[in-house]
């Protein structure tokens, strides 16, 4: 299973009206639509549609979205009920905000003509019962990275290769998998990739807290130095430079057995780091003549 999510020009702020006339162009006769009853009359139904969904082999299987489209699809009494003598009977059935089903028979001024009418015994038309499983309905955030991380599916390890199996797509390289094609044929060099730049802005951002952190320890503010220095190592749990200034922090403290776990794990990060070195043999004699830990920290 996979949530549902919205399109990625969702995130693009394309205009929901060139969205909504691409949509009603896609929109094929015998395409499954969703939606619930907005209006009852003597005419038939109008109901507002929220997701499009598979139909057949022939269709993509997967849910689409487009409550946000504010499209009207149109449900004539003839076509509530195959046996035209029951139609009339049948609107009787329906009440607003009932979830309904039926497939399209195209569109018509923007509206989508819809039918609850098939041959097909294996598809639920008409009101939507308690046995239809619905997909959940993720409420509506401010952004698009919100909703994301609100699906159901944007944690299911399996998420990503069920996409690939469902859409056909192969990861044997970056252009057959990208469904972006100008983007996607576009040679990107290895360290502009979202985890090398990642890795690089995580790093220099440790290393500004290392600076804040130097500063305030030659300030002999010594609680603000080890808040940074600890939050270094949060933000780049790597980064040698700030393990060495902490050890330096707790050597002065006197607390040494700390200091010296400090600069043995830079060292096992960096074998070659000098003042790593200098600072855990300096510590090491300190500790073996004064003994025991005494500091304050």
């Amino acid at each position: 299973m996979y949530g549902t999510f919205p399109p990625i020009e969702y995130q693009m702020m394309i205009d929901v009206s060139y969205r909504t006339e691409r949509a009603l162009q896609l929109m094929v006769p015998g395409q499954l639509v969703e939606g619930f009853v907005s209006k009852v009359s003597s005419n038939g139904l109008t109901i507002e549609l929220t997701e499009l969904l598979p139909s057949s082999s022939s269709l993509p299987a997967v849910r689409r979205e487009i409550a946000d489209f504010r499209i009207k699809g149109l449900v004539k009494v003839e076509n509530l009920a195959s046996d035209p003598a029951k139609a009339k009977d049948a609107l009787k059935e329906y009440q607003i905000d009932d979830v309904v089903q039926g497939l399209i028979l195209g569109v018509e001024a923007g509206v989508v003509q819809v039918s609850f009418c098939t041959d097909n015994t294996e598809l639920k038309l008409g009101y939507i019962d308690i046995d239809v499983p619905l997909p959940p309905k993720i409420p509506r955030p401010t952004d698009y990275i919100d909703k994301l991380t609100r699906s159901s599916g944007f944690k299911n390890p399996s998420c990503v290769d069920n996409l690939k199996s469902v859409l056909g797509l192969s990861t044997a390289s970056p252009q057959s998998f990208s469904i972006l094609r100008p983007i996607s044929m576009t040679e990107i060099k290895d360290g502009e990739y979202y985890d090398s730049l990642r890795k690089s802005q995580r790093s220099k951002w440790s290393m500004d807290t290392v600076a804040s952190g130097v500063e305030c320890f030659k300030k002999h503010q010594y609680e603000d130095a080890l808040k940074h220095f600890n939050y270094a190592l949060e933000i780049d749990t790597e980064n040698v430079e700030a393990m060495v200034a902490r050890g330096a922090l707790y050597a002065n403290k006197g607390k040494y057995e700390k200091a010296i776990k400090d600069f043995e794990s830079a060292l096992t990060m960096n074998h070659t780091h000098s003042n790593a070195k200098k600072y855990l043999v300096e510590t090491q004699t300190a500790y073996g003549r004064d003994g025991p830990e005494s500091g304050l920290m």
